[in-house]
């Protein structure tokens, strides 16, 4: 009996750590600032995520056209003086070899091109649920910051929540920004994992975008182009159901 007692003791203890370890880490990612941009502007690669009792080296490739401007571990600022697709690679290693992982992001440089916000008063063409009067129609309204608290995007009991915007013609998306919960409601909890995809029909869905552990009040993430008339924007959590609460979504491109 003591001996089973012992046995059962060292597994709780294995599975005990194998879930703090999971819950304490998340997946190491290259972001860049800025995924459009002019000639000679500044722009700021960093590796985000992984675990905090894990120590990391990082060895930037850089092309030769983008111009570093400062080093520091896991971020470089850099400034790219020439138009042109560039693609940034950094090789990240740590005490732990099966952390070792290749990570790349892309920038587009022109002086033609302009980012503008296209979503505002876009149509809504489907959506997984809301609570009373807190519909998505309220994510495209153009105000993050409403003085009124039911003009928010609010659905509770799902382990993800989606909704389905027509953005009226086919465009280059290059950005998204979303106004979380605790901008206005600090008491609740953040949405931390979300996924943004894009469609020119409703049926071939390209992922832009997959973040998790994200608990930034303002989520802007910038990312590689991707084309499309229709956007699909998910948040989710795998472990239980939840309930979100969302001001403003707002997606940035080229018409």
């Amino acid at each position: 009996m003591k001996k089973f007692l012992m046995m059962l003791s060292m597994m709780l203890t294995m599975i005990f750590s194998t879930v703090m370890g999971q819950e304490n880490s998340t997946k190491l990612q290259l972001k860049a600032s800025k995924s459009l941009m002019p000639t000679n502007n500044k722009v700021t690669f960093e590796v985000v995520g992984g675990n905090p009792s894990t120590t990391y080296k990082y060895k930037w490739d850089l092309p030769k056209q983008v111009k570093k401007l400062s080093e520091r571990g896991n971020k470089v600022v850099a400034k790219i003086e020439k138009e042109g697709n560039y693609t940034v690679k950094v090789k990240v290693e740590s005490n732990d070899e099966s952390n070792d992982v290749n990570l790349t992001t892309n920038v587009e440089v022109s002086d033609t091109k302009k980012i503008e916000l296209l979503s505002v008063n876009k149509k809504v063409i489907s959506c997984s649920g809301n609570v009373g009067e807190e519909k998505p129609e309220w994510l495209l309204d153009g105000n993050a910051n409403p003085e009124n608290y039911s003009q928010k995007w609010c659905e509770e009991g799902k382990k993800e929540h989606e909704v389905v915007i027509d953005l009226g013609n086919s465009c280059e998306l290059y950005r998204m920004k979303f106004y979380d919960c605790r901008t206005k409601e600090p008491d609740y909890e953040n949405a931390q994992n979300f996924k943004l995809f894009v469609s020119d029909n409703q049926q071939d869905w390209k992922l832009a975008v997959s973040d998790t552990d994200n608990n930034d009040n303002v989520k802007d993430i910038s990312f590689a182009p991707v084309k499309g008339r229709y956007v699909k924007f998910v948040v989710y959590n795998p472990e239980k159901e939840f309930t979100i609460r969302i001001w403003e979504l707002e997606l940035y491109g080229v018409k």
